[in-house]
């Protein structure tokens, strides 16, 4: 495996990445330009101009009213939230992308803008414009390795991207095993999960199963499991679930698909006890995807690329990766792949995929830096929740990611955008992003303070 190179050494190496000489000049105001961007970035997070207002219940009733009215509008919790954020200027838990402790979003992957920038000056006529069998195999095997999937297991996996992220990726595996088994009408998922699996079956014109959260799907239904912490709660399912839930896939002969958009953040805490990068990403085969190769489970895998290397703005395709043993699934993915059309065609993921075929080592970075940010955050909650009904969501290894969701007190919502925080609001729920917490110590303690007092007792 390629080393993994530090955040440190991540600018050097950056530099090195060769562009064709004609196009240098152009290249190099450009480059400055994001420098620029990168460094005006950083000091936001770093010295983050954040002010501790005192609680005012008025303001907060004014917010509530609005939050009701644009509700009954139709506007769904979380286009609630970022429209009461920017609307009263509320501290930002609701958004659902990474974010630095300044609460301004962690400067995207600069590994990918200047692979994109490379793209589009030579007019999209690199080698990646190409959809090749060798080219695709190399970026699968790379991807593979990053995921520690061992090299016996390689050779009977497809892969493939379509356009749209993990939702893109997503939709292919989906599409791909309903075709491959016409017998299945229903997709079972667990409550509170993320809301595009529901659209996913409404678009593949399948009934919705859903089910209680650590749920082992036993009928005739295509399960979707969401590995790494779930979307909504930050749960981390014990390795026994996932054994269960492979052990159960196989007596079936059930096929699986693996929603994997959060690589690595289940175990990113272990960062912090000094343990190596490919250990974090070891820790993850081992738990949530080995139980179903090793019982030789048909299993698709959606890897997003949007949270692990921070690609929120340029959108590169999904990764598609799907392991089964009997080869004639090829034929299928081929045809779903013709339908959807190739995200070769994108150039962002043009520029994706030539990074993951040559840069590898630089993503990891990127990656890594998003793990320590994760990683960060969430040993901050564990420290200022510590002895409040709070601290349980934060118990390293039972819960991780960017997201944890709690029934709250009658008035939650109105009492927090009292105390200017700005998360998301729904049904006698709460939830935020962890990476929210800002840098200044006395505004982070007063807000996790302030998420813990709105926290229904059990």
């Amino acid at each position: 495996m390629s080393e993994v190179k530090s955040a440190p050494e991540l600018e050097e190496i950056l530099t090195k990445v060769k562009i064709p000489g004609e196009i240098q000049l152009a290249l190099a105001e450009i480059e400055a330009g994001l420098k620029k961007q990168e460094s005006d970035q950083t000091k936001a997070n770093n010295e983050p101009r954040l002010t501790l207002y005192d609680f005012d219940s008025e303001f907060g009733r004014r917010i509530d009213l609005e939050a009701k009215k644009l509700a009954d509008s139709g506007i769904d919790p979380n286009q609630i939230a970022s429209a009461l954020v920017k609307k009263f200027d509320l501290r930002n838990y609701g958004i659902g992308i990474l974010l630095g402790e300044g609460q301004t979003p962690m400067t995207e992957s600069p590994t990918l803008r200047r692979l994109i920038i490379s793209e589009v000056l030579q007019n999209g006529e690199s080698n990646y414009a190409k959809n090749s069998p060798e080219v695709m195999e190399r970026i699968k095997n790379n991807i593979l390795r990053w995921l520690q999937i061992p090299e016996e297991y390689q050779a009977d996996f497809i892969f493939a991207t379509a356009s749209d992220g993990g939702t893109g990726s997503g939709q292919t595996c989906v599409q791909t095993l309903l075709q491959a088994n016409p017998k299945i009408s229903k997709i079972a998922l667990e409550k509170k999960g993320w809301p595009g699996h529901k659209a996913m079956a409404a678009s593949q014109r399948v009934d919705l199963n859903e089910k209680e959260i650590g749920f082992v799907a036993k009928s005739e239904v295509l399960p979707a499991y969401q590995i790494g912490p779930h979307n909504q709660t930050g749960i981390v399912h014990p390795t026994g679930l996932w054994q269960q839930r492979a052990k159960t896939a196989a007596k079936n002969k059930q096929m699986v698909f693996l929603d994997h958009a959060y690589p690595g953040f289940a175990h990113a805490y272990q960062l912090l006890k000094d343990k190596p990068y490919t250990q974090i990403m070891e820790a993850d085969y081992k738990r949530f995807i080995a139980p179903f190769l090793e019982k030789g489970v048909t299993t698709a895998i959606s890897v997003g690329p949007t949270k692990a290397f921070r690609t929120f703005k340029n959108r590169p395709g999904g990764l598609s990766l799907i392991y089964c043993p009997d080869q004639n699934i090829k034929k299928i993915l081929a045809g779903v792949i013709r339908a959807r059309g190739s995200a070769f065609e994108n150039t962002s993921t043009r520029a994706l995929l030539h990074g993951l075929d040559r840069y590898m080592s630089y993503f990891t970075a990127d990656h890594e830096i998003s793990l320590r940010r994760v990683a960060g955050a969430e040993d901050q909650w564990r420290k200022y929740s510590k002895d409040t009904p709070l601290a349980k969501l934060f118990v390293a290894g039972e819960f991780a990611g960017i997201f944890r969701n709690f029934t709250s007190k009658e008035g939650a919502a109105r009492t927090l955008y009292g105390h200017r925080l700005g998360p998301v609001a729904s049904n006698g729920n709460i939830r935020i992003n962890t990476t929210g917490l800002p840098g200044n110590k006395e505004i982070a303690k007063a807000d996790v303070t302030a998420f813990a007092s709105v926290m229904a007792d059990d």
